[in-house]
C-alpha cells in the first residue's frame, strides 16, 4: 500500500488530513487476491489510526515521491 493510495487524503511535510471520512482507498491489482482493482471504504477509526502511525514514524512523509509511488 502507498499513500496515494488514499484517494481523498492530503499530504502534508509533517501531517496528512482526510478530505472525507469514510475515505476511499484504492486497492491495486498486485495487491489484490484475484487480481483486479477496486475501491474500499475507510472508517474514521482507521483513518485516525493511521494519522497516529504516521506521526510515529515521521520520516516516511518526507521519502521523495518518484514515479511509481
Amino acid at each position: 500500500m502507498k499513500l496515494r493510495d488514499f484517494l481523498k487524503a492530503e499530504i502534508k511535510a509533517d501531517s496528512i488530513e482526510f478530505e472525507k471520512v469514510p475515505t476511499i482507498l484504492v486497492v491495486r491489482r498486485s495487491l489484490s487476491k484475484t487480481r483486479n482493482q477496486y475501491f474500499a471504504f475507510i472508517p474514521e477509526q482507521t483513518t485516525n489510526l493511521f494519522r497516529e502511525y504516521l506521526e510515529l514514524s515521521p520520516k516516511i512523509l518526507f521519502l521523495p515521491r518518484g514515479p511509481g509511488l
